[in-house]
């Protein structure tokens, strides 16, 4: 996930902001010009939120991705007697779809939604109403206070961050989002964004401090990035048993161990400094025979951290999943 920054200008915002951010489009208008889009726009409902940047800003727009957040800021005001900069960030944007290359019916998009054809690199999502200051935005990015956008489309330097993208964006919306408390949908699909923001960022510090590969059978996305998605993290202590998003809780398993995993097929032990791989003597027979694709993994390990407060933490959960799934490793 990346974060954006778009600064857009007094005159901008109150201009165009009202026609794509704070009220939707509908999506017949742009699924007009769908064949200039990444997915086609196969992903968004009969309305949607749309914003467009300069063709000057595509470096830039070119390492956006699905998923990743636009904040929005319209003007910003300088505070009397500091080199400081303040102002009210209203709009979050999360992109659902983008524009690709710089066709000719990119400019004629443009034109239809805001009535020139200057903003070409076009992206649709959903808009999520904050109320964040500005100077707050900076020390979660790890800018400095005076740090002015002059009116720039740029990437936030995730290394400044003192947390990683997913963290930062739970924590924002969890503390700045604006909700209609009559606005059910809203509700719902603020919620249910914040679950996979929180879901994201699990997975990835998990996959940081173990690797991407599975614990139990060492398929690897360094092996093959292209399926990076193909490795998953497990819950070790389910949540539906008050497990946590800890990386204490987390075992990267493929999608088949996964499933074995949650439905006690396999298990994992610590020893030492590995983890190693336990497959369930009578479950999972097919014919009175163990599973080949669980029989063959038997012991196999990953290496683990030496931190002895992790190991201590990470052997209670697995005490505790063995527990609930009736596992005996005595």
């Amino acid at each position: 996930m990346n974060i954006f920054i778009h600064h857009v200008g007094k005159d901008g915002a109150n201009r165009d902001f009202p026609k794509s951010i704070e009220n939707q489009v509908p999506s017949q208008k742009t699924k007009l010009y769908k064949s200039t889009f990444r997915n086609g726009l196969k992903n968004i409902g009969d309305e949607t939120n749309i914003w467009g940047v300069p063709a000057g800003a595509k470096p830039i727009f070119d390492q956006l991705n699905e998923g990743d957040w636009i904040f929005l800021i319209g003007s910003l005001n300088k505070i009397p007697d500091t080199q400081t900069w303040e102002s009210k960030i209203r709009f979050a944007f999360q992109i659902v779809d983008y524009t690709i290359g710089i066709e000719e019916q990119a400019f004629d998009l443009s034109k239809s939604i805001w009535g020139e054809p200057r903003f070409p690199l076009v992206v649709v999502g959903q808009v999520f109403p904050i109320d964040l200051q500005y100077s707050r935005l900076l020390r979660y990015i790890g800018y400095k206070p005076n740090f002015f956008p002059s009116g720039l489309f740029f990437r936030v330097n995730e290394s400044r961050m003192a947390m990683t993208p997913e963290e930062l964006m739970e924590e924002i919306l969890s503390e700045s989002c604006v909700m209609d408390k009559d606005d059910l949908v809203s509700q719902r699909t603020t919620k249910f964004v914040l679950r996979a923001i929180r879901a994201a960022s699990f997975r990835n510090r998990v996959l940081n401090v173990l690797g991407k590969q599975c614990a139990a059978c060492n398929f690897s996305t360094l092996r093959e990035p292209s399926l990076s998605s193909g490795i998953e993290v497990a819950h070790i202590v389910p949540v539906e048993y008050g497990g946590q998003d800890t990386i204490e809780n987390g075992i990267p398993l493929c999608r088949l161990h996964h499933w074995a995993f949650d439905n006690g097929l396999i298990t994992f032990r610590v020893d030492h400094e590995r983890l190693k791989t336990v497959v369930h003597p009578t479950r999972g027979m097919y014919l009175g025979q163990r599973d080949w694709a669980l029989q063959q993994f038997e012991a196999s390990t990953i290496s683990l951290p030496g931190d002895k407060q992790y190991l201590k933490i990470l052997e209670r959960n697995l005490n505790e999943h063995n527990s609930i799934y009736r596992w005996d490793l005595s």
